[in-house]
């Protein structure tokens, strides 16, 4: 696992501004103050079911697949929105919790896994969320 740190936002502000861009309105506070109070690196427990609190309007579904399926399109549909290769990974694993990764490794380690984790790149305005539920990927963008 290779660790980057680029020359971006800090980490805590890169999880509020997706929580800006990307969560129901009607929960975004509730998130907002969980993420303050969190220690990066712990794990982020809130993410198994959280499909439930994005903003779907702001997503695109990642179509069931196989897991290569699964990952290439992933990395192709960001691909297409940035040339940042490197994203900020929040997790409930603490695994992966507060890294930093190449798009294509973090990619290529949480799709499939089940645990839920969110890839941001671009300071928090794109993102990748793996769900528990295989049925229930997304990317999204909000610019």
């Amino acid at each position: 696992m290779e660790k980057i740190k680029p020359n971006h936002l800090e980490e805590r502000q890169i999880e509020t501004e997706f929580a800006k861009r990307f969560i129901v309105k009607h929960k975004r506070e509730r998130y907002l103050a969980l993420l303050e109070a969190r220690k990066i690196g712990e794990g982020f427990g809130e993410l198994a079911h959280f499909t439930q609190n994005l903003d779907l309007k702001y997503c695109d579904k990642i179509p069931n697949a196989t897991q290569k399926g699964n990952v290439d399109f992933a990395i192709d549909w960001i691909a297409k929105n940035t040339n940042s290769g490197k994203c900020y990974i929040v997790s409930e694993s603490k695994l992966f919790d507060g890294k930093w990764m190449t798009l294509k490794d973090a990619v290529a380690e949480v799709v499939g896994s089940n645990i839920g984790t969110l890839l941001l790149l671009e300071n928090g305005k794109i993102f990748y969320h793996e769900s528990e539920e295989i049925k229930e990927r997304y990317v999204g963008i909000r610019l």
